[in-house]
């Protein structure tokens, strides 16, 4: 995953960047929010 405002490579488990320090709990349930599901056969 990448830091929204920096762009930096960060762990897909990190709460924050570890380069600029951004919260990514706000884009990580964005990302859970936004991603569809698919039915199954």
């Amino acid at each position: 995953m990448k830091c929204p405002m920096c762009e930096a490579e960060v762990n897909g488990n990190a709460r924050f960047c570890p380069k600029c320090g951004a919260s990514l709990e706000a884009i990580r349930s964005i990302i859970v929010a936004t991603t569809p599901t698919i039915p199954g056969y």
